[in-house]
């Protein structure tokens, strides 16, 4: 089958876009989970047809990037804020530990250490956390 790359610019923002011929009906589009786009369509379909699919849904595909952006922001994000507290921290499962100490984090094999003056403080934890996440 016949495959092309672009990138296309979806609204001031570029996406690379991967195009494909295939046995099929009608042009399709889907969001890659690396924020790329994947279009399969019919043999006769020319690709300058497929583009301007894209472009004119670009904004349902803005749309899916920004709110696949955001879940992945909190997907690490604990509910609690409490110490034993699983996390998932870039794809790996850790537990959160808190404990008393200048305000900082640290990464172990199978935990994450927030340290905050006052354990019980469920605020002070979030923001240490939240500042290392982002910062990382």
């Amino acid at each position: 089958m016949d495959k092309y790359l672009k990138l296309l610019n979806l609204n001031g923002r570029a996406v690379l876009c991967e195009f494909e011929r295939k046995r099929i009906k009608r042009i399709n589009a889907r969001l890659r989970s690396d924020g790329s786009l994947y279009c399969s369509l019919p043999l006769y379909a020319s690709f300058a047809k497929a583009e301007e699919f894209v472009l004119s849904n670009s904004d349902f595909f803005i749309r899916a990037l920004d709110k696949q952006a955001i879940s992945m922001l909190k997907e690490g994000v604990p509910k609690f804020y409490r110490s034993g507290e699983d996390i998932k921290v870039f794809g790996v499962w850790k537990k959160l530990d808190i404990r008393t100490g200048p305000r900082h984090v640290e990464e172990t094999d199978s935990s994450v250490v927030v340290y905050v003056s006052d354990i019980s403080d469920t605020d002070s934890v979030k923001r240490v956390y939240s500042k290392w996440r982002r910062d990382d």
